[in-house]
């Protein structure tokens, strides 16, 4: 069933908020939380995220670190780990996780980007550059056509998200 053009903006407007406000106050929190637990662990994952912003140098080593990631489906709520915590849980999280390690990787190579959220058939975070020539979705690099990076994307998961946030 279509939704109505209104009750589409709504939803889009409440998508909207809760990606940009509210799931950002609640990650800060869940995140700080779980540091409580693992502060012992902290000085070994600072070296660990060193070390790769020292041996990442070109999207060849993004793709090699993106690799590791696993994806798993969050316990609790949807939330957004920090790049210490992902990196500590040996690359594994949902789609969020991977959004946050692929910027973090992509800046280290001087390329810029940002998160872009997908809806349609369920909900999806990928990474991806300013220039529009490469997205990160999970264990993925994937090159896009700069012209068509809106249509690439959709094909790119079979045509299950309609709508684009950003």
């Amino acid at each position: 069933m279509e939704l109505k053009k209104g009750t589409k903006m709504i939803k889009i407007l409440f998508l909207y908020i809760g990606n940009y406000f509210t799931k950002p106050i609640i990650s800060f929190i869940v995140n700080l939380i779980y540091w409580l637990f693992h502060i012992f662990k902290l000085k070994s994952v600072l070296e660990n995220k060193n070390n790769i912003k020292d041996t990442v140098v070109n999207i060849t080593d993004v793709q090699n670190q993106m690799k590791k990631f696993k994806w798993t489906k969050d316990t609790l709520f949807d939330w957004s780990p920090w790049v210490l915590t992902i990196l500590n849980n040996d690359y594994k999280d949902d789609c969020d996780g991977a959004v946050n390690l692929g910027k973090f990787l992509l800046n280290n190579i001087g390329i810029k980007s940002s998160v872009i959220n997908l809806y349609g058939d369920g909900g999806h975070a990928v990474c991806i550059s300013k220039d529009k020539k490469i997205m990160i979705s999970n264990n993925e690099v994937v090159k896009l056509d700069p012209k068509n990076w809106k249509s690439d994307i959709f094909k790119s998961f079979n045509n299950k998200y309609n709508i684009i946030i950003y």
